[in-house]
């Protein structure tokens, strides 16, 4: 039976098939990025951070916020 895939060890390199030569390299400038400015710099990933804080000091003092909800009951 004939294999359907091609060996890629046996692939040498070299030119493309059409013989044309690789577009040039896209340039630019690197700007460095501070990155807490990223993330103050958008309202969700404040508002997330905020409820995980919120969730994380909730669930480390449970006992005393179920206390402090029990008086509204």
């Amino acid at each position: 039976m004939k294999k359907k895939h091609v060996g890629a060890f046996r692939i040498k390199s070299g030119p493309t098939e059409s013989g044309e030569p690789p577009p040039p390299p896209v340039g630019g400038e690197v700007f460095l990025s501070d990155k807490l400015s990223i993330l103050f710099s958008n309202f969700w990933p404040v508002i997330a951070l905020l409820m995980v804080l919120a969730g994380y000091l909730i669930y480390s003092r449970k006992h005393k916020v179920i206390k402090f909800l029990w008086r509204f009951r």
